[in-house]
């Protein structure tokens, strides 16, 4: 009985593997043809361009940057289970993503106040992807 199930163990892990390995192959060719990765503009919406376009990777990370040099010290983020950081972005600036600019959000960071303490508040970074650099930080 311990041998089938083994055998079955095995069966499913290989077919997991196999369905894997096909889905990374077909990801990696859509990457590789997609428009957006070379030049934002050539994305169709601002899902596109956090999907696809690097630029908004690294303006999530910048905001990242941003986000340590607050007047109080820096901020403290949810576990990472809840997604990335600086992983949501704001609809509103998807009429002006084509402009340059995107707006990415944090939610439920604990922010140094200036008596010791930490509040739970939400941050909104702007980025500009042409100049390639945070152009607003703010904490609401």
């Amino acid at each position: 009985m311990r041998k089938i199930f083994y055998g079955l163990a095995a069966v499913i892990g290989i077919l997991v593997a196999w369905i894997y390995i096909t889905v990374s192959e077909d990801n990696q060719r859509e990457l590789a043809e997609h428009p957006c990765i070379n030049d934002f503009d050539k994305c169709r919406n601002l899902d596109e361009v956090i999907r696809y376009s690097p630029l908004a990777e690294e303006g999530r990370l910048q905001c990242l940057v941003a986000a340590d040099g607050l007047r109080f010290g820096p901020a403290e983020y949810p576990s990472f289970m809840e997604g990335k950081r600086f992983g949501e972005y704001i609809s509103y600036s998807d009429k002006v993503w084509h402009m340059g600019i995107i707006v990415l959000a944090q939610r439920e960071a604990m922010i140094p106040n200036g008596y010791g303490g930490k509040e739970r508040r939400t941050m909104l970074c702007q980025y500009d992807m042409f100049a390639r650099k945070v152009t607003a930080l703010q904490v609401k």
